[in-house]
């Protein structure tokens, strides 16, 4: 009897035990740990939340509160490691990531980096490497046929655009915005006015979701885009006609 009693009192005790430590540590869940020379930095989610904060030696060193992060690249630098953060809100119709550096000096010491122009068109088109000895370079993906490049050099942030007009569309870029196309511009129907005036229902909104409207607005910003081929194309699949793929990548992509 008096050993059951122990037995059961010992469980108990590891029990409550658990919990307090359950409720200490607040449901924070390690989703990606990012060695540097410095130390490891945490990506953290809480209760369930999006993972959300960044955290060094145990402290938060960034946090975007109910946003989504993610680590994009790590680097070695002269007198520092550099870790690429982007974040954003989530779901497919999120348009950017905003995107920061974390800089940890050779002293233990964590900082951020940031601009309100650093920013990607989308995370597929986030591209960074380093350069020489001590720069980093990250492409950001494209506006209005132009791309986006920010350099992270001696802990200073420098923004540029670089035009890429004249070159083609990427052939897989291409082919996605030719499947949009037929599926969104089909929606308007063989009688409804949008037809009959040439417009394309994508830029109009017509029957398109919030997420098709949001993967037009990056197609169109793609080196290479045609508006006026793209428009012609719409109008004839809203007309129940054939746009056959190798005259759509001619007339709206630029691939001869």
């Amino acid at each position: 009897m008096k050993l059951t009693f122990w037995i059961v009192l010992s469980c108990l005790f590891l029990t409550i035990s658990k919990a307090e430590n359950s409720n200490e540590s607040g449901g924070t869940v390690v989703t990606k740990l990012q060695k540097t020379r410095y130390g490891d930095v945490s990506l953290v989610s809480n209760n369930e939340m999006p993972a959300d904060k960044i955290m060094f030696h145990g402290k938060t060193v960034f946090e975007d509160s109910g946003m989504y992060i993610s680590l994009f690249g790590y680097f070695q630098l002269k007198d520092s490691d550099a870790i690429l953060i982007g974040s954003n809100s989530g779901g497919s119709s999120t348009p950017e990531t905003a995107m920061t550096f974390l800089v940890i000096n050779s002293e233990g010491i964590a900082h951020t980096i940031s601009d309100p122009s650093f920013v990607a068109t989308s995370e597929s088109e986030i591209h960074a490497r380093k350069i020489k000895g001590n720069r980093v370079s990250v492409s950001l993906g494209y506006h209005s046929g132009a791309e986006t490049i920010a350099e992270l050099e001696n802990g200073k942030l420098t923004m540029k655009s670089v035009s890429r007009r004249g070159r083609p569309m990427s052939s897989n870029a291409c082919q996605d915005l030719y499947q949009l196309g037929s599926r969104v511009c089909k929606h308007d129907g063989t009688n409804n006015s949008n037809c009959r005036n040439g417009s394309s229902s994508t830029e109009a909104g017509i029957d398109a979701s919030i997420s098709d409207m949001g993967s037009f607005n990056y197609f169109s910003n793609q080196p290479g885009f045609v508006k006026v081929g793209f428009i012609e194309s719409c109008a004839a699949w809203c007309k129940g006609k054939t746009v056959e793929y190798r005259d759509f990548k001619k007339s709206a992509c630029s691939i001869k």
